[in-house]
């Protein structure tokens, strides 16, 4: 198949990696080269988003309708609403347990997607690919693990303590799941537990490392700098905290340091 990606940064091209692996066809829409959106999917059969969570809403309200008619997947992590996409005629997302790196070293990867295609596409033998229909669960863990890497940073004082502090935050996701109308067990798949367990423990995880700075002490801008992008800041901003608690200690932390 022809797959037209929207976003040629790390994880765009990472899937890439595996779609060209897989024989499929791939062309890249990015800001930064001079194709236009027509041409990059002239002959596309499905568009993957894979830019910033920041970018999604204006790019996914921009669209033209004929191109919304195709499948479109969304690969982005980091949306805490899938309402822009409503009009989307197949839509579906993909999320996992999977950092760009991981996928380009050729590393076992697990990625949870919500239809049979995306399934289709992405699956070969060094990546295991789970299928749910829980489109809201697999892109609320997406976004909701970035702010508890970041707490992971920040809070978990020694590695005796991380085990019980991903117990709480798994028991919290699942609760902001029932709580936005998502399911709870898609919380053990790997776009649950496992990517919050990545995002948390591994040293290539930006938002971890953002909250290690802030455990240093060092301001939310001092901690920013060199990681380009830190989800879990995008997410704070949108989310209404006050019901969960390792979310409102991170929130207050953060916002504290901004005042530093």
């Amino acid at each position: 198949m022809n797959v037209t990606i929207i976003g040629a940064g790390a994880f765009g091209k990472a899937l890439g990696k595996i779609l060209t692996d897989n024989g499929h066809g791939i062309t890249y829409f990015d800001r930064k080269n001079s194709m236009s959106l027509e041409d990059a999917t002239r002959e596309t059969d499905v568009i993957v988003i894979a830019i910033p969570s920041a970018a999604v809403p204006e790019f996914a309200s921009s669209l033209p309708t004929d191109l919304r008619q195709l499948p479109v997947i969304l690969a982005t992590k980091g949306m805490l609403s899938l309402d822009v996409f409503a009009d989307y005629v197949r839509f579906s997302v993909l999320g996992g347990a999977a950092f760009a790196v991981d996928i380009m070293e050729e590393l076992p990867v697990t990625l949870t997607v919500t239809d049979e295609l995306s399934q289709m596409l992405f699956k070969n033998e060094r990546v295991a690919v789970e299928l749910t229909d829980d489109a809201l669960g697999v892109e609320l863990c997406g976004s909701l693990k970035n702010i508890y890497a970041i707490g992971a940073g920040a809070l978990v004082k020694n590695p005796d303590e991380m085990l019980e502090y991903l117990q709480k935050a798994l028991a919290e996701i699942k609760l902001y799941l029932v709580d936005h109308g998502a399911k709870p067990e898609t919380a053990e798949l790997a776009c649950g537990i496992e990517d919050l367990t990545m995002s948390a423990t591994s040293e290539k995880s930006r938002n971890l490392r953002f909250g290690q700075a802030l455990a240093e002490g060092r301001s939310v801008e001092e901690a920013h700098s060199g990681l380009e992008t830190v989800e879990g800041l995008e997410a704070l901003d949108e989310i209404k905290y006050e019901d969960y608690p390792i979310i409102a200690k991170v929130y207050e932390l953060v916002r504290g340091r901004e005042a530093k």
